[in-house]
């Protein structure tokens, strides 16, 4: 592992500037024009205007989800390909600049230098906060780092330094072939910025060695899941065709949400009971608070049995005329659309006479298996309230 060592005095290190970004010997083309929206490609570019002695190897860049706060990332790698035949040192440099709102709580405590912080230090430029830190790195697991932040008004701009060797001393008294100062100068630059120049979208344009998305992500088309929809997955799972099916009356999910009824006859074997297929954004009442722990055991507990934190299964008994009545209710993150949403069954039937959960023998005149066969359908994609389109 290569480690860096100090090349200036203490005297030297204080000399460094940090009140001012001048220094730069960067092409005032890319960081003028007129404002616009910034793209992974021009905030590297201007990142490679900034540096100077090194010839970048590859760019990469990245998007925030279209309804998270809006956050660009880019990536210029330097050096050898690690994935490559040939040997030698690696150099990436980082580029994050989002809006504050993207960084949560525990985040923002990182974008200030804490008394117990060693290696960070914290200065004001043009009125705007900027921090340096570094990392000594690992023996054989984390190479040395060192990050530029810039605190402004509405956004935050951080530009990191990744080698291939530890830091024994501040990165800035080492000699770097990608100079700290290079670095420092493109976080201060204007156009590093989710509003960038024309400049920059015109220099980042002609990168030849960029990959990844040109645009930011499109909020997805939804539509509704129907009725219909709801009652076949039901049906697929359940391997038992209704009598009939119409949309659901039942409002414990809510107003907005969509649902299918099911009904069934009786048989020599159970009573006729009907099922409500429901689904709706967001974590429904039913499941905040949870109805009840969590088991590990087959062990019934005031008619609720925890299958995980977001699944449940609860039930009342049926007594006399008074239906029995089963659900199945569960909260997923659709990955999809990028929120929570619930999903139930809901069993009614005067069949429903025998806890769940126990080691007793089924006799309840309730079809068990129907229930068994699509006890986990609220974990299916299809079983939510929306569907992507197309």
């Amino acid at each position: 592992m290569v480690v860096f060592s100090g090349r200036l005095t203490l005297v030297a290190l204080l000399a460094i500037p940090v009140l001012t970004a001048c220094g730069s010997k960067a092409d005032p083309a890319v960081s003028q024009g007129d404002p616009v929206d910034a793209t992974p490609r021009a905030l590297a570019a201007v990142l490679i205007d900034h540096v100077h002695g090194s010839e970048p190897r590859r760019e990469t860049g990245s998007w925030s989800d279209y309804d998270d706060p809006l956050s660009i990332g880019a990536q210029v790698d330097y050096g050898v390909d690690p994935e490559g035949s040939e040997s030698g040192p690696t150099r990436t440099v980082r580029i994050e600049v989002g809006k504050i709102a993207s960084y949560a709580k525990d985040e923002r405590a990182f974008l200030t230098c804490r008394d117990t912080d060693e290696r960070c230090e914290q200065h004001e430029v043009d009125g705007v906060p900027l921090v340096f830190r570094w990392d000594r790195g690992a023996e054989e697991e984390e190479p040395g780092t060192y990050s530029w932040t810039v605190v402004r008004e509405d956004e935050v701009v951080r530009v990191a330094y990744e080698g291939s060797g530890l830091f024994s001393a501040d990165p800035r008294t080492v000699d770097l072939t990608i100079d700290p100062d290079d670095l420092r100068a493109a976080a201060l630059d204007p156009a590093m910025s989710l509003r960038t120049t024309t400049g920059a979208i015109a220099a980042g344009a002609v990168l030849k060695d960029y990959s990844g998305p040109e645009h930011s992500p499109a909020k997805p088309v939804v539509r509704a899941s129907t009725p219909a929809e709801l009652a076949e997955q039901f049906e697929d799972l359940a391997q038992l065709k209704a009598t009939s099916v119409k949309p659901s009356t039942r409002t414990e999910f809510g107003p907005d949400a969509v649902g299918a009824h099911l009904s069934y006859p009786g048989t020599d074997a159970y009573e006729p009971f009907t099922v409500d297929v429901l689904t709706t954004v967001g974590t429904v009442p039913q499941l905040d608070p949870p109805p009840c722990a969590v088991q590990s055991q087959a062990t019934a507990r005031h008619g609720c049995f925890g299958l995980d934190e977001h699944t449940y299964v609860t039930w009342t008994l049926a007594e006399g005329d008074r239906p029995g009545v089963l659900w199945i209710i569960s909260s997923q993150e659709n990955e999809d659309f990028n929120r929570v949403e619930s999903s139930g069954i809901r069993f009614q039937s005067t069949g429903l006479t025998q806890n769940f959960y126990t080691d007793a023998t089924w006799t309840a005149r309730f079809p068990l298996q129907v229930w068994s066969n699509v006890l986990y359908l609220t974990f299916r994609p299809e079983i939510r309230i929306g569907q992507g389109a197309g």
